[in-house]
């Protein structure tokens, strides 16, 4: 029997992500969830003026299509699939081997050394109930990753690796991770901040939560208030995560606040355990974190891996 790889893959509507456990521990890896068609500029140094190498890679896929991606692929003609449109076989396996050559590229791990990849990913709650969007993602996912792989090759030009997977399940976002987390009877509450959605889900003392929701209102909709440019507004985020937040994205921190707030008053009790995750909690400075420690008697703010590394444990079990 072929040994398995376990690997959490998140196909966020901002990034794809992924998540494998090698001897020294769990390794991460990200790109945006776009398919650049053209090669990116770099940003300009603010020390010579003069135009940096572009933070992106190119690979070859079918026999001469050449995409790009990368942090800066947010500033150039792309493909971005949103929502349930995304869940398109092609494009789920276009840029899964882009982020897995990314994750060899960080890590410096040969691929070739993984073996068979068993790949479990997620979906928003709020999607993943519903039956029609949950068949549709499933079978997207199954076509994408059961395929034989005889043909499936990561390929940038110069070298070439085969990569052979098979997919592994659906599971829930945020509450998948928040269903792994120590209760102790407590009453814990998961906020996922993503790309298109904020997902919440909301335990007491089970790993089944006692209730779930999902509010389209991610982060994506604060970067398309910034600006005409929503793809061009995140990534200047990204090239100066310095600089004070626009006043969108602080409008969103605040969105998510006060959901909270309403949370709290609708179960009429203190949460023991606030839990924050994703994209926003990632992006999330200082000052707005001190502005959530009164929702929760303790509040713990993950990096945006927290689904990826959920779904690579419901891969190995």
């Amino acid at each position: 029997m072929t040994e398995l790889t376990p690997i959490g893959f998140d196909f966020g509507n901002t990034s794809a992500k992924v998540c494998i456990g090698v001897e020294n521990g769990r390794r991460f890896a990200k790109i945006p969830s776009r398919v650049g068609l053209e090669k990116p500029q770099g940003a300009i140094s603010s020390k010579t003026g003069l135009e940096l190498k572009a933070a992106a890679f190119s690979l070859v896929f079918n026999s001469d299509d050449t995409f790009w991606f990368g942090q800066d692929v947010l500033g150039a003609s792309a493909i971005q699939k949103l929502d349930m449109s995304k869940y398109d076989a092609d494009h789920i396996s276009i840029l899964f081997r882009a982020v897995l050559y990314q994750w060899q590229k960080v890590h410096k791990i040969d691929l070739s050394t993984l073996g068979k990849l068993n790949v479990v990913t997620s979906m928003p709650p709020g999607l993943f109930q519903k039956s029609a969007s949950n068949n549709q993602a499933v079978t997207a996912f199954k076509k994408s990753f059961n395929r034989g792989q005889s043909h499936v090759w990561i390929r940038d030009g110069k070298s070439s690796v085969q990569i052979v997977t098979q997919f592994g399940g659906l599971i829930q976002e945020a509450v998948a991770w928040g269903s792994d987390l120590p209760r102790h009877g407590k009453m814990i509450l998961t906020v996922d901040m993503g790309g298109l959605t904020n997902d919440y889900a909301l335990f007491n003392g089970s790993s089944t939560p006692v209730s779930s929701r999902t509010d389209k209102a991610g982060l994506l909709h604060a970067y398309a208030a910034i600006g005409s440019n929503a793809a061009q507004a995140e990534l200047n985020i990204l090239r100066n995560k310095n600089k004070q937040l626009p006043a969108p994205l602080v409008a969103y921190y605040n969105e998510v606040e006060n959901k909270i707030q309403l949370i709290k008053a609708f179960i009429k009790r203190d949460i023991d355990h606030l839990y924050i995750i994703g994209g926003g909690a990632a992006l999330m400075p200082a000052h707005i974190k001190a502005t959530f420690s009164s929702l929760a008697g303790k509040i713990t703010v993950k990096n945006e891996y927290a689904n990826c590394e959920a779904n690579w444990r419901h891969a190995g079990r």
